[in-house]
Parts: structure tokens; C-alpha cells; sequence
């Protein structure tokens, strides 16, 4: 990851910290496959552009 993109691995708790910072909550994870995770962003409690 580090060579490809520049930056580590994300722990869920960070990635979960980048999506509020970002005006979304996180409203579900699944378990793709291969060490991949789905996050289902939604927009958080009281955004206008919803």
C-alpha cells in the first residue's frame, strides 16, 4: 500500500474517523473477501444535502 498509494494500511477505526470528518456516518461494513471490507457511507444526522 505504502509504495502503491503513498500511505499505510487504515485501521477501521480511522477509516470510520475519515468518513465523520467527512459529513458521512458509517451505516454498515461487510467482509468482501481477501482482506477487502465495504463501507456503506451515509450522510450524517442533520446534513442539508440529503
Amino acid at each position: 500500500m505504502k509504495c502503491a498509494f503513498g500511505s499505510g494500511v487504515r485501521s477501521a477505526a480511522r477509516l470510520t474517523a475519515l468518513a465523520e470528518n467527512a459529513g458521512f456516518t458509517v451505516a454498515a461494513c461487510h467482509d468482501i473477501g481477501w482482506d477487502h471490507r465495504m463501507w456503506v457511507l451515509a450522510p450524517a444526522p442533520g446534513d442539508r444535502a440529503s
